[in-house]
């Protein structure tokens, strides 16, 4: 189950709420629908970067939820744990540099 997603660019900060915005099943089949509809684009867009943290089950949930799948991300955890390995860094901002 999904409850809750932001979404952040440089200029705006999106909150999507699953759990309050679809009550019944007719209503979160049409409110699924709308938000796959508003993420596709983005989501499959090559020239956007897409930077999450921790995303294993959240994109398992995405694709199985939503059915969409990210082009074009990167996973900052992933990155954190190569970068521990390789070159003992630490912190957030060693991960941004």
């Amino acid at each position: 189950m999904i409850s809750i997603m932001q979404i952040s660019s440089l200029k705006q900060d999106y909150i999507i709420d699953f759990l309050t915005s679809a009550k019944d099943s007719q209503t979160n089949f049409e409110f699924i629908h709308a938000v796959r509809k508003a993420l596709s684009g983005m989501a499959s867009n090559r020239r956007i970067m897409k930077i999450m943290h921790g995303s294993d089950n959240d994109l398992c949930l995405i694709r199985s939820i939503l059915k969409i799948s990210f082009l074009n991300f990167m996973d900052t955890a992933r990155v954190d744990v190569e970068l521990r390995k390789q070159q003992s860094i630490r912190g957030l901002s060693a991960l941004v540099k």
